[in-house]
């Protein structure tokens, strides 16, 4: 009994020793309460990393090009040939093709009347497409004539099967736009007037010739006679003399000339002048002027003519 008891106070004491003389019952279940500097280290949550789709490649449909026509150095895509009523203009078009083995031609379709296509003899693949917009083209109403035509891209003959099969299905007529500008040259203007001095009781003719260079020949522009107020200076005043200039009644119509110009006929009344001058204090003679002005019956351009000078030989007598 003796030995049991001393087997039984070994192990109490060993088992009091390992608790480090603390009742077991009475520790905290916290292991680190007794550690309070003692930073918690809770790790991150997993994320699922991320994963980036592969890109699929791209499938880009190509079509291969078999020939292009061209304006010089544009491409045909926004063709558009530039004229000036009245003025010969030359452009230049060009084809090529990327198939060996095939030559090819061009061909218009609705081409302005007047114009010429034709294919330069030493420039294989070079076109020359020339045309002089007549000048009445461009309407009165109108700041530019607009009009279109066709060219066509057309395989020769006897270009082989194979070659000429690449072309089927492929485009090759394409639309031309063509504008035409008013012509900006004004009109020339001649008076015809003899010297003077004029008897005033001699009827005087003279003639106005009018080039105009927009209306041409088809419509003849309008004249009318004025004179100029500022013409009046110190050193020399100038009488009204416009209101003695009247159409000759025998050719109230212009005649169109030969060279493109209109003419114009008209009768200098001295004594209509000589009277006015009269009332005005002049005795012995007058000088008296006029201006002639030309407006375009197609544009809004208008020429006006050198001050006409009249010297007027003033007698008692008036003409009717």
């Amino acid at each position: 009994m003796c030995r049991l008891g001393i087997i039984f106070t070994v192990l109490l004491t060993m088992g009091l020793v390992a608790c480090n003389g603390h009742d077991p019952s009475r520790r905290n279940s916290d292991p680190l309460k007794e550690y309070p500097d003692l930073k918690t280290y809770i790790p991150p949550a997993e994320v699922p990393a991320q994963v980036t789709p592969q890109e699929q490649p791209r499938t880009q449909v190509f079509k291969s090009q078999l020939f292009d026509v061209r304006l010089d150095q544009e491409s045909t895509t926004s063709m558009v040939l530039h004229f000036v009523a009245g003025e010969r203009t030359r452009h230049v078009i060009k084809v090529r093709t990327f198939v060996d083995g095939v030559k090819a031609s061009l061909k218009t379709e609705g081409l302005p009347n007047g114009a010429h296509f034709t294919e330069a003899p030493d420039q294989p693949g070079t076109w020359i497409l020339e045309w002089a917009p007549p000048f009445d083209l461009v309407g009165p109403r109108m700041s530019t004539w607009e009009g279109q035509f066709q060219i066509e891209y057309v395989i020769a003959a006897g270009t082989p099967a194979p070659q000429a099969e690449l072309f089927k299905g492929e485009e090759k007529k394409m639309n031309v736009a063509v504008l035409v500008a008013r012509s900006s040259r004004q009109p020339i203007l001649t008076v015809n007037l003899p010297k003077g001095p004029f008897p005033e009781t001699q009827p005087v003719l003279f003639t106005v010739d009018v080039m105009d260079p927009v209306g041409g020949t088809k419509q003849a522009p309008d004249v009318f006679i004025t004179w100029e107020p500022e013409n009046q200076t110190a050193e020399k005043k100038l009488f009204p003399g416009h209101q003695g200039v009247v159409r000759d009644p025998n050719k109230l119509k212009p005649v169109a000339q030969q060279d493109g110009s209109w003419r114009f006929f008209y009768v200098y009344k001295p004594w209509i002048v000589a009277e006015e001058a009269r009332r005005a204090g002049h005795k012995d003679k007058v000088h008296a002027e006029f201006l002639v002005i030309a407006n375009s019956s197609v544009s809004d351009h208008s020429s006006t003519s050198p001050t006409q000078e009249v010297e007027i030989q003033m007698t008692q007598g008036s003409a009717q």
